[in-house]
């Protein structure tokens, strides 16, 4: 079972690899950001109620209760041709869906797993509140 405080660990830890920012958990407001990370085509500022995701000028937020899942594209052979590339920055598609909809987040691979690991862990806690 995923506690906030191991969410918050993540989180320091993506912000100690240089990927994000850690601002902080406040526990009375639910929708106030706790992590921001901006990619090369995208910027999310995660709450504890969701992740407001903001491309091309538009801000678009997706709750946590209406995600109902997130799809990783990154198989074993992706990583190990990738990691044996000199790029950093190659970005992986991530997908969320949700009932009526698909959003997809390039993400470096660098920060993808620490990422999913992050959202994953927020609809779980949101889903038990």
């Amino acid at each position: 079972m995923t506690s906030l405080k191991t969410v918050e660990r993540r989180m320091l830890l993506l912000e100690q690899a240089g990927v994000g920012e850690f601002l902080a958990v406040d526990t009375t407001d639910l929708q106030a950001p706790i992590f921001t990370v901006s990619f090369e085509r995208v910027s999310l500022r995660i709450s504890r109620r969701g992740v407001s995701i903001q491309r091309n000028g538009v801000d678009e937020f997706v709750s946590f209760d209406e995600l109902q899942g997130i799809d990783s594209v990154l198989t074993a052979e992706l990583f190990s041709n990738a990691s044996h590339t000199s790029s950093e920055d190659r970005l992986f598609p991530m997908r969320l869906r949700m009932k009526e909809s698909v959003v997809i987040l390039e993400v470096p691979l660098m920060a993808y797993s620490g990422l999913m690991n992050i959202l994953l862990s927020l609809k779980e806690l949101d889903v038990r509140s």
